[in-house]
């Protein structure tokens, strides 16, 4: 069984594909598009790529997958 949550002293968490999967989410369909630049930090921050994007539900994958390559590109300008 798949968990969304990790439990660290007492605390609980969402995992990186919960937290993703719900900033994905709300940023297409809530059009909420600062979580959709959010998950563009946590790609830059922990190193997402596309083996990630197979951790997350077929629906989402697409739209990671795009995240990822703006993400790329912005670093390549900089």
């Amino acid at each position: 069984m798949l968990t969304h949550f990790v439990e660290i002293d007492g605390v609980r968490f969402p995992t990186m594909e919960a937290l993703v999967e719900f900033k994905i989410a709300s940023g297409v369909w809530g059009h909420r598009h600062q979580d959709l630049g959010d998950v563009q930090n946590l790609i830059r921050i922990h190193g997402l790529g596309e083996a990630f994007a197979h951790r997350l539900p077929p629906t989402l994958r697409d739209r990671f997958l795009t995240l990822l390559r703006e993400t790329r590109a912005q670093r390549e300008l900089e």
